[in-house]
């Protein structure tokens, strides 16, 4: 099998089984719970998006990877990370203007995910190399759209319907 069908398989099958978790177990519980409790554990998922500052670490990935798409890909997940990080304290804290910092953050994440996808796939970066960050793409990007589009449901569609009603 080739590498980009393996990495597709892989992502695909994680990205099935998150979403299945997602709609039979987090959801359900998550509902229960304010939205801005039930934000946090949504915005821990993101956090750790400062995993792929690795693809700048010698000998991690093949050094033969434009470093405009390590750049792309590192600093765009670095700063989802942090604005997530900043909103869970937002929320924990009750700090004013909590809900535009998730806002941001999802709005951010999501931009990030749609230059990165594209800009990886054009640089053919599944036929490099790529150590512990193959598994991040295959296991933990899945987990993060899951937990984005969560998120971005909970904030935009429950809120329309709320007001509408």
């Amino acid at each position: 099998m080739n590498p980009f069908l393996v990495l597709a398989t892989q992502a695909t099958a994680s990205l099935i089984v998150f979403s299945l978790l997602a709609k039979w177990y987090v959801a359900p519980r998550l509902s229960r719970l304010p939205l801005k409790q039930a934000l946090v554990p949504l915005l821990w998922i993101n956090v750790f998006r400062y995993l792929p500052l690795n693809l700048f670490s010698p000998g991690q990935v093949s050094a033969d990877i434009p470093a405009a798409t390590i750049s792309l890909i590192a600093y765009g997940d670095l700063i989802a990370g942090a604005l997530a990080l900043i909103a869970i304290i937002f929320l924990v804290y009750r700090i004013p203007g909590a809900m535009l910092a998730v806002g941001v953050f999802i709005i951010v994440g999501i931009a990030d995910m749609s230059i990165a996808f594209p800009h990886a796939l054009t640089a053919k970066l599944y036929l490099y190399p790529l150590g512990f960050n193959w598994y991040v793409v295959a296991f933990y990007v899945p987990m993060v759209f899951v937990s984005q589009v969560m998120i971005a449901y909970w904030l935009f569609a429950k809120r329309t319907a709320r007001h509408a009603a």
